[in-house]
């Protein structure tokens, strides 16, 4: 997992969300909007996914 790279949930149909900081603990903080709110979050690298073909 990198900065930029675009991913989702696992578990669930959740937002598209950006990797925005490598944290300690294998987790990344990851970036995304819902309409123009700007939400943040913090998910342990085991439970995302890439996604392929974000466009």
């Amino acid at each position: 997992m990198k900065v930029g790279e675009v991913v989702e949930v696992k578990a669930k149909d959740g937002p598209k969300m950006t990797v925005n900081k490598i944290l300690k603990s294998n987790t990344v903080e990851c970036v995304w909007f819902e309409g123009l709110d700007l939400h943040r979050g913090a998910f342990a690298v085991d439970a995302l996914e890439e996604v392929v073909n974000p466009v």
